[in-house]
């Protein structure tokens, strides 16, 4: 489905149903650009994007698994399955079995941010720049746009007390930046650490 999938999410949500991303664009050949690195990073933005946004599953259609090559050795695959286990981990994170998507945010209107909650007690936020991209125009992904950038978040109706914000690079799981923030209530604003394509967020009181 692509970024149609992403596009529908507030739609199909309320159905109170796991909803799962099936790709049915053959990767790498739909995929544009299809340098290996860039595979990797888009790969990785539309994984994150999904699951921040609320979705439960993503799923790859990778042509790379083949009969001659069922493990697709020697591929993007791995440096692909690589980036899935960081963004695994993040979300093991997370007590995720009380979160749910959350639009009570914003960001840059250049950028997509997105954010699952237990509002009032753990937030998780993923920001990205990026544009719709593809050889089939029916179905397109999010490719990123490399920049230097320095943003801004707000987050609205955040309970007062001590809050723990952890900054993380979704490329290689490492913590950016540590911060302890006593809030006195409503919006909170953060100025996001200078980065390259995308940034997450895990903000626990």
């Amino acid at each position: 489905e692509g970024v149609q999938a992403h596009e529908r999410f507030y739609e199909e949500y309320p159905h109170n149903k796991p909803y799962v991303q099936i790709e049915s664009t053959e990767f790498p050949r739909d995929w544009m650009p299809n340098d290996s690195l860039s595979l990797i990073e888009n790969s990785r933005i539309n994984a994150w994007d999904f699951f921040l946004l609320g979705g439960a599953g993503f799923i790859q259609l990778n042509t790379l698994y083949t009969v001659t090559n069922p493990t697709a050795k020697g591929t993007v695959t791995g440096p692909i399955l690589d980036q899935f286990k960081i963004l695994k981990d993040f979300m093991y994170g997370l007590d995720i079995s009380k979160m749910y998507s959350y639009t009570d945010c914003s960001g840059p209107d250049r950028a997509f941010l997105r954010a699952i909650a237990d509002p009032g007690n753990r937030y998780a936020f993923y920001l990205h720049h990026s544009k719709k991209s593809g050889i089939n125009q029916g179905i397109k992904h999010y490719a990123g746009i490399k920049g230097t950038y320095t943003d801004s978040i707000s987050v609205n109706n955040v309970p007062s007390g001590t809050w723990k914000a952890e900054w993380i690079n979704p490329g290689n799981g490492m913590v950016i930046k540590k911060e302890i923030l006593v809030h006195n209530g409503d919006k909170l604003s953060f100025r996001v650490p200078d980065y390259t394509l995308d940034v997450a967020l895990r903000l626990i009181r």
